[in-house]
């Protein structure tokens, strides 16, 4: 059973293409994500959790680390989604 931050950390290594041991920073300007690849990753958690992310969220300077993530996933409800 993998938790939130082990959740959130493998998503960010595939993104960027991180072996799954490799260290991973937890700021992610220092990461290197840009604002496009940012937007994407947000969209990424969001299928893996089930969830969605207002749209303030999608802007880097406003959820800026991966414990800044973590937390506003563990304070959101499931959002049930009806695709069909």
């Amino acid at each position: 059973f993998m938790n939130e931050r082990d959740r959130v950390e493998k998503v960010v290594k595939e993104m960027l293409e991180i072996p799954a041991e490799g260290e991973l920073d937890h700021d992610l300007f220092r990461i290197g994500l840009n604002s496009l690849q940012f937007v994407r990753l947000i969209a990424n958690l969001e299928t893996e959790f089930q969830i969605e992310f207002p749209d303030e969220y999608l802007i880097m300077e406003n959820i800026p680390t991966i414990d800044d993530i973590i937390v506003y996933i563990q304070n959101t409800r499931p959002v049930i989604r009806h695709d069909g």
